[in-house]
């Protein structure tokens, strides 16, 4: 055979194998570009020492790069962690800035910080009593307005609370102040109180401030809130739409004609009992366990409205009740125009339990 048509044949061979053997080429994935960024806390206001978390939420959520670079412009006042932690350092004021690592767009968050907290308020009352729990060992100064003062020593023990007692000669009016940073819960409730002002004391987790004589409640600079009750006072409006932590909430007997809880995602226990709600918008309340809205104004097609928004608590189980003779996941409408005619099976099939007991005082 003819060398130059073995050569040939082998070349052919060679490019056909070639041909058979090449691999395809992959396309590339798809990106999705970055189209802005927020903050959870678009403002904030700490205590020195005191840290707080933020959240920064990219869109959109099927973004490609999530990646995100934490500033602040005053290392002084404030710090962030590449994490998002904010620390509050000294006194003053601090911006913190979030931006994407795709398209470069920013949050902010402006921080105030506070050397020391401050609580004011004003009673009538001849005897005070405040029952506050601490998160850590400082000493705090409570001056009642008439020349004397307490601090952190001079408590009694209540149901294993630190309790401070004052007693006045009359029943004027006097202003009683607290500094100090530790205060957890501030239990103030049964004293009269006309003005309460927690608006300096952002760390303040729990106040219970019922049965008193308030018609104005600044909560927007109490970020750290997880427990407010706020009952039995002539508040017209209650503005909860800083305090994102709000877990508990019990604003029964005041005279709301509404409420706004689309901030308050993380809402589990709602007492609104006795107010003149005639729409109550749960759609955001993902987490909510427990509602009390008795004797409001809500009619058939508004709590439908309701039923329809409730979580869906089905897949939930538990081995305990929310009380004595309390559904494991009550909700209690009676008292409202639309409670006989209203379809209560809607909230039923999504496991809530219809609760037909009266209001049981304060």
């Amino acid at each position: 055979m003819n060398k130059y048509f073995l050569y040939a044949a082998a070349a052919l061979l060679i490019v056909a194998c070639t041909v058979q053997t090449e691999e395809p080429t992959e396309e590339p994935p798809d990106v999705v570009p970055v189209t802005g960024i927020t903050l959870n806390h678009p403002d904030a206001f700490l205590l020195v020492g005191h840290m707080l978390s933020l959240d920064a939420v990219v869109d959109p959520d099927s973004a490609t790069n999530k990646t995100v670079k934490w500033n602040t412009d005053d290392t002084r006042i404030a710090t962030v962690n590449s994490e998002g932690k904010l620390t509050a350092v000294s006194p003053g004021t601090a911006m913190i800035t979030v931006t994407t690592d795709d398209g470069g767009f920013t949050a902010t968050c402006a921080v105030s910080v506070y050397a020391t907290g401050v609580i004011t308020m004003t009673t009538i009352s001849s005897e005070v009593s405040l029952i506050m729990m601490f998160n850590g060992a400082d000493d705090i100064t409570i001056n009642w307005g008439d020349g004397g003062k307490s601090n952190r020593r001079d408590y009694t023990i209540n149901s294993g609370r630190y309790e401070y007692k004052h007693s006045y000669s009359h029943e004027d009016a006097h202003h009683i102040t607290i500094t100090g940073n530790t205060i957890e819960t501030l239990f103030c409730s049964f004293n009269k109180l006309t003005i309460l002002d927690v608006s300096r004391y952002s760390a303040l987790g729990a106040l219970l401030c019922h049965a008193n004589q308030l018609t104005t409640l600044d909560l927007s600079k109490n970020i750290a809130l997880r427990q407010l009750r706020c009952s039995y006072n002539p508040l017209t409006i209650l503005d909860i739409s800083r305090n994102y932590e709000l877990i508990y909430l019990d604003c029964d007997h005041l005279q709301l004609a509404t409420l706004d809880l689309s901030k308050n995602t993380s809402l589990r226990y709602l007492y609104c009992d006795n107010n003149q709600l005639a729409t109550l918008d749960v759609s955001k309340n993902t987490s909510l366990v427990y509602l009390m809205c008795r004797y409001n104004q809500l009619t058939t097609s508004a709590l439908n409205v309701l039923f329809e928004a409730l979580p869906d608590l089905t897949d939930l189980t538990s081995n305990t009740k929310a009380g004595p003779l309390i559904p494991q996941f009550p909700l209690a409408i009676i008292g409202n125009p639309g409670a006989s005619d209203c379809d209560v099976s809607i909230a039923e099939k999504k496991g809530w339990e219809i609760y037909e007991e009266e209001y049981q005082g304060q």
